[in-house]
């Protein structure tokens, strides 16, 4: 690659982490790299936040542009989130649930946790 697209800071490397983990078999890599490989070395990511980020720095190097932009714009989601005081979870829904789900958000011009909320009338 022969631009960084973003760099991982000692602060952001939580966020990354975390989102780099949950799409660990979902990520695009590089062509030359399996799956399996980048699992393994993200595993061994270790240290304080500044080593674990500039190891994470160097594990991104297997994933596409298309992989870094989308990082970027989670880590900045997720910065903006923590800064707001926003606690997030991950749930599992139906398909039909999602699309319903998706269908209010697109009509009201929200986020489907907001859509979500509004349903359940939380706000």
């Amino acid at each position: 690659m022969a631009q960084v697209p973003y760099t991982i800071t000692s602060d952001d490397v939580n966020h990354a982490n975390n989102y780099l983990a949950s799409r660990l078999y979902l990520i695009e890599y590089q062509e030359n790299v399996s799956a399996t490989t980048a699992a393994k070395r993200f595993m061994a990511i270790s240290g304080s936040k500044a080593e674990r980020a500039e190891q994470l720095q160097q594990w991104c190097d297997m994933i596409t542009e298309r992989e870094w932009r989308r990082l970027r714009l989670a880590v900045r989601k997720r910065r903006q989130r923590a800064k707001e005081g926003q606690c997030m979870s991950s749930i599992t829904v139906s398909t039909k649930a999602k699309e319903a789900l998706a269908k209010i958000a697109m009509r009201d011009g929200v986020t489907l946790s907001q859509a979500l909320e509004q349903v359940l009338k939380l706000k």
